[in-house]
């Protein structure tokens, strides 16, 4: 019996080569040794942050060790109702924190459960098992020794073969576990990404931008900028910026501006900025502003401005303001104001 017919079950000439003899076709052949190779990697590392509590963005705690699995799985190429990482640890380092206290978790997740996102590296899945928590070095020193002791197709070949990618995302920087243990290993640093004029990331993505730069970024992100700068962030972001900045920010966001900026923020955000500025804020928000500023909050705001500003509150909203200011608040409201101040509440 020839090879073939007892390795593929393919109806081959005895002792004859399977490839030129075997009616199997040299692309089938080559594709089902493929195939059976891959039978020895049935699962792979991914790299992901948590918040130091182990909470991910959607309010997931991901234990220690041991299993973890989304109980609203929807097997479709967004991020929402699933788990997501860096297949490998190497990638966009747009979704990693890069907190000094976040942690660094690499779970092993089965091939067979993957999608791949558009995003460089990025894959989503269903179900993994925790095998590591840590920081970031000791998170990439860890995939790097499996990764390295791993006998089977390198993680790129995997990712684009077994994984039906779509067209990859530009993304701002690459991270890459194997850069990281060797900058360990050598007590080197890495080079920092060089400013750009337009920085964009997803949600949990840090951005730091020069003057006349445009930051825009996604849920529970990290903005600072220069002056004249826009930054535009979302879910649970901190934007820091300059003077003449114009911050728009979602839900539960942190703001603080210099001079003449315009905030704009979502339900329960903190909003400190300097003399001539606007602040506009949801539901819930605190706002402080310096003088001459305009203040316009939500539900349940607590305002604070110097003189010649003009506060207008929702239900429930404290202001606080100094003399020659303007105040109008909802229903319940407490308004403090120095002298020549219109409250109206």
């Amino acid at each position: 019996m020839c090879a073939c017919i007892s390795v593929f079950g393919c109806e081959g000439v005895h002792g004859s080569c399977p490839v030129k003899h075997c009616s199997m076709s040299a692309t089938a052949f080559i594709k089902r040794i493929y195939e059976d190779a891959l039978m020895t990697l049935e699962k792979a590392l991914v790299l992901r942050t948590c918040a130091n509590n182990m909470a991910d963005h959607c309010g997931l705690v991901w234990p220690a060790t041991g299993a973890v699995e989304c109980k609203h799985w929807q097997s479709t190429r967004k991020h929402e109702n699933g788990l997501v990482g860096l297949l490998w640890g190497a990638g966009t380092s747009a979704f990693l924190s890069m907190h000094a206290d976040a942690r660094w978790i690499v779970c092993e997740v089965a091939l067979a459960d993957m999608i791949g996102l558009e995003e460089s590296g990025m894959v989503k899945f269903p179900r993994a098992e925790v095998v590591h928590v840590g920081d970031k070095s000791s998170a990439s020193h860890f995939i790097s020794t499996h990764q390295a002791d791993c006998a089977s197709p390198p993680a790129t070949v995997v990712a684009n073969i077994v994984l039906p990618m779509a067209e990859h995302v530009v993304s701002h920087e690459v991270f890459d576990v194997a850069l990281i243990s060797r900058a360990d290993n050598s007590g080197g640093l890495l080079p920092t990404a060089t400013p750009q004029s337009l920085q964009t990331a997803t949600y949990g993505g840090t951005l730091s931008g020069e003057n006349n730069s445009r930051l825009i970024a996604g849920y529970g992100s990290i903005e600072t900028a220069g002056n004249n700068s826009d930054l535009i962030a979302g879910y649970g972001s901190t934007g820091t910026a300059g003077s003449d900045s114009s911050l728009v920010a979602g839900y539960g966001s942190t703001q603080t501006a210099g001079g003449e900026s315009a905030l704009t923020a979502g339900y329960g955000s903190t909003q400190t900025a300097c003399g001539g500025s606007d602040l506009t804020a949801g539901y819930g928000s605190t706002g402080t502003a310096g003088s001459d500023s305009s203040l316009t909050a939500g539900y349940g705001s607590t305002q604070t401005s110097g003189g010649d500003s003009s506060l207008t509150a929702g239900y429930g909203s404290t202001q606080t303001a100094r003399e020659g200011s303007n105040l109008t608040a909802g229903y319940g409201s407490t308004g403090t104001a120095g002298s020549d101040s219109s409250l109206i509440a």
